[in-house]
């Protein structure tokens, strides 16, 4: 119902395209379903009050209320800044790194390599929290390793500057879109978006006390060890 509605009222509008999660056993797939939700949030929320207009519910205004409110919005844009700066090349590396060893002297005992980039990145998050909004900071956490393997820069480019997907009711050429840059305009520069009513010290507050909260808790208050130098004393 929601694709016939767009393809009537707003044909060839660019949807954030959405992946169906077979199985939910991944424990990223929360993140990655939340810059689709973000990205598509505006014309969900149309929707659902053409919808309620035409006698829905209770639920579907209970629906459009959590979608709309300032924690929610806050909490997709966390999630999907997690996943773009995280969570992509993450899951990348851990799937690459059998294969990666030969040819770079890339293995699985250097994913632990990676394990410390991010907690220091975490770690930096924690006494700075605004460095959550920094693009260049959160996208250039893995720099380190992506500058020693050519094949990671490779896809990093192609999912944020070439991977592209066609608008509502459209295949043509001329209205496909690169997904991958406008997830990460929309996660980092949200208040740019004039569709939504919040401004940016509004969003930015809720992810900062929530989030960092629960990071202080695992991250701030136990001491820095390195992931990669124990699995390389291990090993010896």
């Amino acid at each position: 119902m929601f694709m016939d509605y767009m393809s009537r009222y707003h044909p060839k509008a660019y949807l954030y395209p959405v992946s169906r999660a077979c199985g939910g056993s991944r424990q990223d797939i929360g993140c990655e379903g939340a810059g689709p939700v973000l990205a598509n949030l505006p014309w969900y929320l149309e929707f659902l009050v053409w919808r309620m207009s035409c006698g829905g519910d209770g639920i579907l205004e209970k629906m459009y209320t959590i979608l709309r409110s300032v924690e929610m919005v806050s909490l997709l844009r966390v999630l999907a800044i997690l996943h773009i700066s995280f969570c992509l090349r993450l899951c990348w590396l851990a799937g690459k790194c059998g294969s990666l060893e030969k040819e770079y002297g890339f293995g699985v005992a250097n994913m632990a390599e990676v394990v410390d980039l991010m907690d220091e990145a975490c770690g930096k998050i924690v006494d700075d929290p605004d460095k959550l909004l920094d693009d260049v900071f959160m996208m250039n956490v893995f720099s380190p390793i992506a500058t020693r393997l050519p094949p990671l820069q490779e896809y990093i480019e192609y999912m944020f500057e070439e991977k592209m997907s066609n608008a509502v009711g459209s295949r043509e050429e001329e209205d496909k879109v690169c997904h991958g840059t406008c997830c990460v305009h929309l996660s980092f520069f949200l208040h740019a978006v004039t569709l939504y009513s919040l401004t940016i010290s509004a969003v930015s507050l809720l992810p900062k006390q929530q989030l960092f909260s629960v990071w202080n808790l695992e991250i701030g208050q136990r001491p820095r060890q390195s992931t990669y130098h124990q699995s390389v004393e291990r090993r010896v």
